[in-house]
């Protein structure tokens, strides 16, 4: 890595944005897959919803309390909902 490439990332990143589709890749998931959401991320709990509903299969876990990082403001509760989406699995 050079300073160069430090400089321009950002301006090489933003120009690749056109070029991507997340959403439509979404749908080519097919492991299992657990979207977890903070109850009070300033991301609206909608886009995990849409996130789920856009990979076939996928559970929804919203952690009370939680916000932009359950796994580590409501750790209990964020392993709960993992343990029980992974013993779900079994």
């Amino acid at each position: 890595m050079t300073a160069a490439n430090v400089v321009d990332y950002e301006d090489r990143l933003v120009a690749t944005l056109a070029d991507q589709d997340p959403v439509s890749s979404l749908a080519r998931i097919t492991s299992p897959t657990l979207v977890v959401h903070g109850e009070l991320d300033p991301i609206p709990v909608d886009f995990a919803r849409f996130l789920a509903d856009q990979i076939g299969g996928a559970s929804l876990a919203v952690i009370p309390g939680g916000g932009h990082f359950p796994f580590i403001e409501e750790r209990g509760d964020f392993e709960a909902a993992v343990r029980a989406f992974l013993v779900g699995r079994r």
